[in-house]
């Protein structure tokens, strides 16, 4: 059984130690995000307003002839590119959060970690992105043939992915620890299975404080967000490491 208390207390010490790499790291990765996300919100609301039908309105590149594509699709390839971008650089986050663990790390390691492991990491995600997506529409259609609402339904769903969580959290750290692809999501499963329940109440914690800001006030909602994205996430990353290393005695 791994000691939840000891792991999170590391994650609290390397947090201090590192913070300003590490809120770095989460600022580089979130303008990567918005140079795609806000032309793509900027299409979406210009579509929706109706401004392409406004002859007084004219812009300057016509998207349709350029890329062959409507305002909606081009704002979806946007978005898309800008997830697979988010997943590459997040690479460097958790390897800042697994070096991070017994020593100060500088942003340069950020930097290195893509670099080597920022593809292995990538496919990782991706392959097991389908596995999670796969599971959702399996029980998806289980639970329709029983009429249930749409809230029951997205309550049993958000339970099944809680529980399966546990096994698939600690591919992060191996992938930045070496292992290849496959091999990082084989021997996640395998301690997500040895450490279930710890692995289990530590994804609990972190779940139920992301959702935090779902019922509170918009300014609340937002700081909680902010809470969230720049001290829980991390904190929850640097303890899967922690509990990573210790496991495989790194």
């Amino acid at each position: 059984m791994v000691s939840l208390k000891k792991h999170l207390i590391t994650a609290f010490n390397a947090y201090r130690r590192n913070f300003a790499t590490l809120i770095a790291s989460i600022v580089i990765i979130t303008l990567a995000s918005l140079i795609f996300a806000i032309p793509a919100t900027v299409l979406v609301t210009l579509e929706s307003e109706g401004f392409q039908g406004n002859e007084s309105f004219q812009p300057s590149l016509n998207f349709q002839s350029l890329f062959l594509l409507d305002s909606i699709g081009l704002a979806f390839a946007l978005l898309l590119l800008g997830l697979l971008v988010t997943i590459y650089l997040s690479s460097g986050f958790v390897g800042v959060c697994y070096y991070g663990v017994r020593r100060k790390v500088k942003l340069n390691t950020f930097l290195k970690v893509i670099k080597k492991r920022g593809i292995s990491y990538f496919l990782a995600t991706a392959i097991l992105g389908l596995i999670f997506l796969m599971i959702l529409l399996s029980f998806t259609v289980f639970l329709i043939s029983f009429h249930l609402s749409e809230e029951i339904m997205q309550l049993f769903l958000r339970l099944i992915l809680l529980l399966i969580l546990p096994f698939f959290v600690l591919y992060g750290p191996a992938v930045i620890a070496g292992k290849r692809v496959v091999n990082s999501i084989e021997q996640s499963i395998k301690l997500g299975i040895n450490n279930y329940f710890s692995l289990l109440a530590l994804s609990f914690i972190f779940v139920a404080t992301s959702s935090g800001d779902l019922v509170a006030q918009p300014i609340i909602s937002l700081a909680i967000s902010l809470i969230n994205y720049f001290f829980v996430m991390p904190i929850f990353q640097i303890s899967l490491c922690s509990i990573y290393i210790e496991k495989t005695k790194r």
